[in-house]
């Protein structure tokens, strides 16, 4: 069911008094709507994607709680972090289910760079945020957070649903499916080692960039136990920089920075390989997401997600 703004009004009398003086929805995100907000101070209304949070609001609470207080533990450049702090409804939940049973989540608003088209961010700064995140994330004590997303990098387990795909009503891909097949079992053997906290979707679009510098994350429901060659990979792999051995050199070098750590020729290596395996992970979800009939990313126009299936996989 369509969400329309009047709605939106009633849904924001659940948690503040001020009425809105602006409510526009904001083109980000595949998975959820998201609206910004402006009533005396500027907040972000999410409405959440049903079929995958109904049943999962206390591990999401629980992953909020979790990073919150490891963030606040946090010393010396960290203090100047910025994190969305979620507001209770008043019924003191941060969840408001409205009667139509969609999920609806508020929160404070973040100013942040914007960019666009080949205006990107500095390959060095982004790494330097995400190290600082992972350095942040080491504070979670193992095995605190629930991971909802517990496939996000596997690539076998997103081989099989496409595979499942093969009675679709959708018209295949040849050259696509050529490729897949051709490519997987080269893919299956990069492994990576795991062991971390990770926020597992850490693209530049989840990165709040102030005057260039990195200052905080969004999006941190897919906080799960992985990989960080993972979030690097996916980093790198926002910044069209998997193919472009300067800004790859510049992201390592901001990311040990960041982390306090240093990175050997092995490890960038492997790093790399993985930047390409990513892609093709995503590629392979695109291209599944539409044979199954577009249930999980939204599309802002017919067959983007064949686009981008296809993008990624020839890249």
């Amino acid at each position: 069911m369509p969400v329309e703004y009047r709605e939106t009004e009633k849904i924001l009398k659940n948690y503040i008094d001020v009425s809105p003086e602006d409510i526009r929805e904001l083109d980000a995100g595949h998975i959820n709507r998201t609206f910004l907000v402006t009533a005396g101070d500027k907040f972000i209304l999410q409405c959440l994607n049903n079929n995958l949070y109904s049943t999962h609001l206390t591990e999401l609470e629980n992953n909020y709680r979790q990073y919150i207080k490891a963030w606040r533990s946090c010393s010396g450049e960290l203090c100047e972090w910025q994190c969305p702090e979620w507001i209770k409804s008043r019924e003191n939940k941060y969840f408001f289910i409205d009667d139509d049973g969609r999920i609806w989540r508020l929160y404070y608003y973040i100013q942040g760079d914007v960019y666009n088209g080949d205006n990107g961010p500095d390959p060095a700064e982004a790494g330097m945020g995400l190290g600082r995140l992972h350095r942040i994330l080491m504070e979670c004590p193992a095995g605190s957070v629930n991971g909802i997303f517990r496939h996000l990098h596997d690539l076998d387990h997103y081989y099989r649903e496409y595979r499942m795909q093969d009675q679709s009503k959708y018209p295949r891909d040849s050259g696509l499916d050529s490729i897949i097949s051709g490519c997987y079992e080269d893919f299956e053997r990069i492994t990576v080692p795991e062991g971390n906290i990770i926020h597992g979707d850490a693209k530049i679009g989840n990165m709040i960039f102030n005057n260039g510098k990195v200052t905080g994350f969004i999006d941190l429901d897919t906080l799960t136990d992985g990989s960080c060659f993972d979030d690097m990979a996916d980093c790198l792999r926002s910044l069209g920089a998997d193919n472009d051995e300067e800004k790859i050199s510049r992201f390592i070098k901001g990311y040990e920075a960041g982390r306090d750590a240093v990175l050997t020729d092995n490890t960038v290596e492997l790093l790399i390989l993985n930047c390409r395996r990513i892609r093709f992970i995503l590629g392979i979800r695109y291209y599944t997401d539409y044979l199954a009939g577009n249930v999980y990313f939204r599309e802002n126009h017919p067959g983007e997600n064949l686009e981008k299936a296809r993008r990624n996989i020839k890249l």
